[in-house]
């Protein structure tokens, strides 16, 4: 039994090593292919085995504390970017509601104390 158990766990150890070098591998070839995409200013390209098309992420990054985003918010009455959330949770508080989120991705919302990242990422969909 434990010459079995021996041999099964070195079977595993190798499979592990072998699989590491393959993700390692599949994860340099992605940046290769990423790097050309980039280099050939591509925003979409596709073939009988993949699809790439870029992603743009847009982030909100807060340069003010959000209480004082969500206090200029009702100070300007603009009810529909928060909502109180009851005490039955936490003590009541305000929070941004998703259509804050939306409309400053949009562009619909310009408010100060924060700013908009936009990032550019390849995807890629296999057939």
């Amino acid at each position: 039994m434990t010459n079995e158990l021996d041999t099964k766990l070195s079977q595993l150890k190798e499979l592990e090593t072998q699989l590491n070098s393959l993700n390692e591998l599949k994860e340099k070839v992605r940046s290769e292919v990423f790097s050309i995409i980039e280099e050939e200013n591509l925003a979409q390209y596709k073939n009988e085995v993949a699809t790439i098309s870029r992603v743009e992420r847009k982030n909100i990054k807060f340069v003010k504390d959000k209480e004082q985003i969500l206090a200029d918010l009702e100070e300007k009455q603009l009810v529909k970017y928060y909502q109180v959330v009851p005490q039955e949770i936490i003590p009541e508080h305000k929070e941004l509601s998703k259509d804050f989120d939306k409309d400053v991705k949009d562009g619909k919302l310009q408010i100060e104390g924060i700013e908009l990242e936009v990032k550019t990422s390849p995807m890629i969909r296999f057939n």
